[in-house]
């Protein structure tokens, strides 16, 4: 379901079993972590002890504008508590959505301002 999300969402996949494989190899091993409902999904590419890198927040494109990202955007950062993390973002249009959990540009990336960093 996760890779079905992706794909209605535009994002450019590997094959589905090469994404699946690298995808659960890391969360395996506590390298990532992967956020799914019914309608929208969060994962972070990987992570360490410090730092972790979103990789996607997708919403069905039909049910966009629900709530659903926020949802699954807060629960992927519940799961993140303590690390720096870092997003890139290349459409403007989403710059506002991430600016309201506290993120914040740094060039290419933004990264979530935490009172511990």
């Amino acid at each position: 379901h996760l890779y079905s999300i992706l794909k209605s969402g535009g994002f450019p996949l590997p094959d589905y079993n090469v994404f699946v494989s690298d995808l659960s190899f890391r969360v395996r091993r506590g390298r990532a972590h992967v956020i799914l409902d019914q309608h929208a999904c969060a994962f972070t590419l990987w992570e360490t002890e410090t730092q972790a890198v979103i990789a996607a927040v997708c919403v069905l494109p039909q049910q966009r504008r629900k709530g659903y990202g926020t949802v699954v955007l807060q629960k992927l950062l519940a799961a993140l508590p303590g690390k720096r993390v870092y997003l890139y973002r290349e459409e403007e249009k989403n710059k506002k959505f991430y600016n309201q959990f506290g993120f914040y540009d740094t060039g290419d990336f933004a990264v979530l301002k935490r009172k511990d960093f």
